[in-house]
């Protein structure tokens, strides 16, 4: 299916990163007329990629893209600034989303639902203390200066991303878009990182999730047999074979 080509000239294209778990995906559209890309990653993460000729010539959600990272979040689409998460992200919102007939040949329109108020200033507000705890204890390996991100604070300061995370967190227990997006902007900007996905693309998990993709099994035989670059072994006994599947191509080794 992919990639393929919008009617107005967009070029949809889709990357897996990891065949044996089936997770991160990655949808990438990409302008031919502005070259503007724009990424949606993993189902959490939302990337716009702009043009330097647009520099300065943009406004939204996305800022301004005039090289000062102060100023990018609080102006709302009149000009004014805020400092209310709730009233800048629905300054910038539209009352109605509908799909091009142009793009799709039978599009059906969509409804942008926006909440009549806002959710409370501190997303922890009335949560428990047990929640409130776990939140700051997870988050916490965000800003841990002994942490998996140490070697990253000094190029990416980590307080933003902690204060996303306990806003997830106490809002509905789910984190690892915030932990995601960090690491792959350490990662991006080469800094090395210890990251707290397993296998599995599991944030803090044991890589037990998927592990029926990971097949291996056992043979008992002889003392002497082939190795896989043709060599003969011989041990004394028996011996107890292992072949682990390579999940990238599929085959043994």
């Amino acid at each position: 299916v992919f990639p393929f080509m919008l009617a107005d000239g967009t070029v949809v294209s889709a990357t897996e990163a990891d065949a044996a778990t089936g997770s991160g995906l990655t949808v990438r559209l990409v302008s031919s007329r502005t070259k503007v890309a724009i990424e949606y990653a993993n189902g959490d993460i939302l990337s716009v990629d702009i043009p330097d000729r647009y520099q300065g010539r943009v406004c939204g959600l996305a800022s301004n893209f005039d090289d000062v990272p102060t100023n990018d979040l609080g102006r709302t689409s009149d000009g004014s600034f805020t400092n209310s998460t709730w009233e800048y992200a629905t300054s910038w919102s539209v009352d109605r989303i509908a799909a091009s007939s142009s793009m799709f040949s039978a599009a059906a329109e969509q409804q942008c639902v926006i909440r009549d108020t806002p959710p409370p200033g501190d997303a922890c507000d009335g949560a428990s203390a047990a929640v409130v705890a776990a939140a700051t204890a997870r988050c916490s390996v965000l800003t841990d200066v002994f942490g998996p991100y140490r070697m990253c604070h000094s190029t990416v300061p980590p307080q933003t991303f902690y204060d996303a995370c306990m806003i997830d967190t106490c809002l509905d227990g789910k984190d690892c878009a915030t932990f995601r997006q960090y690491e792959r902007l350490c990662t991006s900007l080469g800094r090395p990182i210890q990251s707290v996905f397993d296998r599995c693309d599991v944030c803090f998990g044991d890589g037990s999730s998927c592990a029926n993709r990971y097949r291996s099994c056992t043979a008992t035989g002889a003392s002497q047999f082939q190795l896989f670059n043709d060599l003969l072994v011989n041990f004394p006994g028996k011996c107890v074979y292992t072949l682990a599947e390579d999940c990238s191509r599929g085959d043994f080794a």
